[in-house]
């Protein structure tokens, strides 16, 4: 049976009033804990794990057999700004639950997001949520508790985007900036843009290759990644980062509050290190750390997926892999 490794990583940062997500935990625990058959608990109940006695599991979803309801993807949010809401998807629909006890609410018909994945909380307001409209291409704010919609701009006709041109949030899809107000998406393969909602201004990024990717902002807002890059404000290069391969990863922050990337990294980067299952890129500086070098804990393992999104956390620069 395969193995898996859940790390909690933190980027240390003395706070006497932190919230320590590792009491609880044995640091550095090198230890194999391999996984051990377990029958499925009943929809709603819990279960010890055998592998982690002091950790339960709780099943949230009741998918038909063969078929899923999970969570969308780890570099976008499940859970709303307070935690009291969940959105899963399964069976071709977003669904809502009670973020505490997991009960279903209602699936989201209501919306119609260019990807399934392209659905994001809003950081602070726990009601609201913001995609782009699959057919209208409308920037969408959706209350979830009064099902009110409101579109902020139609991103085709501020662009100009042929009608041709397919539009997205997205492909290596991040959350918006922490403060709600930055979105980053693309026209087809020709260009991309980010809207600033406080302002309703709209920027177009200096990038020949788009590569059907679009810019991502940052949780600061102020700068921008793109296919191993960043970018500032005003759409133009800064630097890119020393990495190898775009592999699987996630925008977040350091303890200190720098803009960063957290991905796994297969193979050194073009100027040597930077390679492990969790390395972190300081998108202010370029300066990259590997968090597990491969000397202490092996070549990076695949199926790695990464969250650095615990923004309300009082203490800065946690990262789950």
């Amino acid at each position: 049976m395969k193995k898996y490794i859940i790390i909690f990583i933190l980027f240390f940062l003395q706070n006497s009033f932190a919230q320590d997500l590792s009491q609880g935990y044995i640091a550095d625990d090198l230890v194999q804990h391999p996984m051990q058959d377990l029958s499925k608990p009943a929809y709603l109940e819990c279960v010890t794990d055998p592998s982690f006695p002091n950790t339960t599991i709780r099943r949230i979803t009741e998918a038909t057999p063969g078929n899923f309801i999970v969570p969308m993807y780890s570099t976008v949010q499940a859970w709303n700004s307070d935690e009291s809401l969940l959105i899963v998807y399964g069976g071709g629909t977003h669904k809502l639950l009670n973020g505490t006890d997991y009960t279903f609410i209602r699936d989201l018909t209501a919306i119609n997001p260019d990807d399934i994945e392209a659905v994001f909380w809003h950081f602070n307001n726990p009601d609201i949520l913001f995609y782009m409209d699959n057919n209208t291409t409308e920037l969408i704010s959706y209350n979830v508790s009064t099902d009110v919609k409101t579109t902020i701009v139609n991103l085709r006709t501020i662009t100009g985007c042929s009608p041709s041109s397919g539009m997205s949030s997205g492909n290596d899809l991040q959350m918006m900036s922490w403060d709600s107000d930055v979105f980053g998406f693309r026209c087809g393969n020709t260009a991309t843009y980010y809207y600033k909602i406080s302002t309703g201004t709209l920027t177009q990024f200096n990038i020949a290759n788009v590569n059907y990717t679009a810019a991502m902002p940052f949780p600061s807002g102020n700068l921008f990644y793109h296919n191993k890059s960043v970018y500032d404000s005003a759409g133009n290069f800064v630097r890119t980062f020393n990495i190898d391969k775009v592999e699987h990863s996630c925008l977040g922050k350091l303890s200190n509050g720098d803009d960063a990337l957290f991905e796994i990294a297969f193979e050194e980067g073009p100027s040597g290190g930077c390679q492990g299952t969790l390395v972190a890129h300081n998108a202010t500086t370029g300066n990259c750390m590997s968090v597990t070098p491969p000397d202490d804990y092996g070549y990076p393992k695949s199926g790695t997926h990464i969250s650095a999104l615990a923004h309300k956390n009082t203490e800065g620069g946690w990262v789950a892999v």
